[in-house]
């Protein structure tokens, strides 16, 4: 695991160098940009505790597939971390799972259902789980990710404090996720 977390800083710091200081605006936003990746040499792993939910629950959540007047999913062009999933994918350590990412206003208040395309044999999303920006004094992220692996979800549960413009890891021995949030400008 030690590795993985060197590999993992080899190739983020560039994209941490690279990511510029947001201005800042009276009408703001956020950008946001998610990569879930799985990790190809995994540590040995139990299942999940007695009594865990099976997956998290998305009822409340936006769906980046609907149209939603304060969530709007941004096109894979836009998407600034594709360098960063180019080099996991490259390292051969890491299979990036999901890439994502949408702007959303500032007054924003609930969570963005995330869930991949690819599915289980049982038609279960490979990744499936919620994420939601939390302002109050300070900017935090709170995560809910399930990862279908061997027929059992594993979790990546989190809350902390982001700071904007850089990449945030949540980690698992079995799957990561990388998160940056970037200030924009609600009209943007």
């Amino acid at each position: 695991m030690r590795r993985d977390r060197a590999w993992l800083a080899v190739l983020l710091i560039p994209a941490a160098l690279l990511a510029g200081t947001p201005a800042v605006a009276a009408d703001l936003g956020y950008q946001v940009e998610a990569i879930v990746f799985e990790r190809n040499t995994p540590d040995s792993v139990e299942g999940p505790p007695a009594g865990a939910p099976v997956l998290p629950d998305p009822a409340l959540a936006v769906d980046l597939a609907a149209a939603d007047s304060h969530i709007e999913p941004l096109p894979a062009d836009a998407l600034q971390l594709a360098g960063v999933a180019a080099r996991l994918k490259k390292s051969g350590r890491f299979t990036p799972l999901m890439h994502t990412g949408w702007r959303q206003g500032g007054d924003e208040t609930r969570s963005v259902h995330l869930r991949s395309e690819a599915v289980t044999a049982d038609g279960l999303p490979l990744v499936d789980g919620t994420l939601h920006l939390r302002v109050s004094r300070q900017l935090s992220a709170v995560v809910d990710l399930a990862y279908q692996y061997n027929g059992q979800a594993m979790h990546i549960t989190g809350n902390r404090i982001v700071k904007f413009g850089e990449l945030h890891y949540f980690d698992h021995p079995l799957f990561g996720l990388l998160l940056q949030v970037t200030r924009t400008r609600a009209a943007e």
